[in-house]
């Protein structure tokens, strides 16, 4: 594994070649420096292959393509089972959250990592890009997804945020059309959609 350090004018980040983690960063912000990703302890000391990559560095954000992977056997309500037509894939988050990407461009403020698919996906490569913006407190990341053929793909893109130590610290917004509890937490005939996060279904 390899760690490549950015700096920019508010503030600073790493990004790993073991699945293109943005495995820290802090913002510098009016009121102090802001570090918004959580971070296993172990980070960083594991070194076991049989272990995959996301877990051994487990923390900050990564690429999932495809994201997911269903059970062996559904689960939840029959509805959803219908829409398991493919068989599990495995890594469960794809090869994007536990190989070693290469590396393709690096600057001070940002780097961009690449990993190539096996020849049977969809996918022929990933190109993972992020970048402090210089004159404030922002970092973007951007994914290219070069196809080798057309089909269907789930893309996830998953943070693991760090939680506040004191109650009621955290505040959560997000505009979507509609969420979905997971189907491993419902039963059938239970709401599972929802427009809002004040609107989820599942108790608690």
């Amino acid at each position: 594994m390899t760690a490549y350090a950015l700096n920019w004018s508010h503030g600073e980040a790493v990004v790993l070649s073991t699945a293109a983690v943005l495995a820290d960063c802090r913002f510098d912000l009016p009121k102090g420096p802001f570090r918004p990703f959580a971070r296993a302890p172990w980070m960083g000391t594991v070194t076991d292959p049989a272990i995959i990559g996301h877990l051994r560095e487990l923390g900050g954000d990564f690429v999932c393509v495809p994201f997911g992977s269903g059970p062996d056997d559904p689960i939840g309500p029959p509805e959803w089972a219908s829409l398991i037509v493919d068989p599990p894939f495995r890594p469960i988050h794809g090869p994007a959250g536990d190989a070693e990407w290469e590396l393709v461009k690096k600057s001070d403020n940002s780097v961009t990592m690449a990993l190539d698919y096996p020849a049977e996906s969809i996918v022929a490569r990933l190109e993972r890009t992020v970048r402090g913006v210089n004159g404030a407190p922002v970092l973007q990341s951007k994914l290219r997804i070069v196809p080798r053929a057309s089909g269907r793909l789930s893309v996830g893109l998953h943070p693991i945020l760090r939680l506040p130590e004191a109650l009621g610290r955290l505040h959560l917004s997000a505009d979507f059309d509609f969420g979905l509890i997971h189907p491993r937490h419902a039963q059938p005939g239970d709401v599972m959609e929802f427009d809002s996060l004040n609107a989820v279904p599942l108790g608690g």
